[in-house]
């Protein structure tokens, strides 16, 4: 079961059960896409009309749109659904050691620009860099209003309250350097 934080939450309404079925498809149609309305209401256990409103509201939102039409032996053709990827774009950032990969993907996760450079040893630096990049990525490839997010990944254990690193590799690393250079 997932732990709940007491200290900052949100009280379940009735339009929540409603958000989590939506995130379902949109999850769903990104793994089977192309895929019609009958696959997924069979693959979320609901019935075709609940599929057809989330389906409604999804591409309303932009997020999914209808393909081509299917053969079908009986009844209606499907008209297949799939994930809008095109103009969407996201940002990987990927913290390690010795090097950091900065990614520019779209939203269907193609690799469209790959960065890496050298790791900075100070968090401030580094994270003057990481901004200097990111805007530089963004520009260069003219998506400033597309781009949905950025994701980050650090080595280490990370308080999930806070966002704050508790333990890293890189601070391990710091201390056993220094531990080695006292010692000799």
């Amino acid at each position: 079961m997932r732990k709940i934080n007491t200290q900052d939450f949100r009280v379940a309404t009735r339009t929540t059960s409603r958000e989590i079925n939506r995130r379902i498809a949109l999850n769903l149609v990104r793994e089977h896409q192309p895929i019609s309305r009958a696959d997924l209401a069979r693959r979320m256990s609901v019935t075709r009309g609940t599929v057809s409103l989330l389906v409604g509201e999804l591409i309303d939102k932009g997020l999914i749109y209808e393909g081509a039409t299917g053969e079908a032996s009986r009844g209606r053709k499907p008209t297949f659904l799939h994930l809008k990827t095109q103009d969407r774009f996201v940002i990987a950032i990927d913290v390690r050691l010795s090097r950091t990969y900065l990614m520019l993907s779209d939203f269907g996760g193609q690799q469209v620009a790959l960065e890496t450079f050298s790791t900075q040893s100070s968090p401030s630096r580094l994270i003057e860099e990481l901004a200097e990049r990111v805007r530089r990525l963004i520009d260069i490839h003219g998506v400033k209003q597309q781009c949905e997010g950025i994701g980050l990944v650090v080595p280490g254990i990370v308080d999930q309250q806070t966002g704050r690193i508790l333990k890293s590799v890189q601070s391990q690393c710091r201390h056993a350097r220094t531990f080695e250079q006292h010692r000799t």
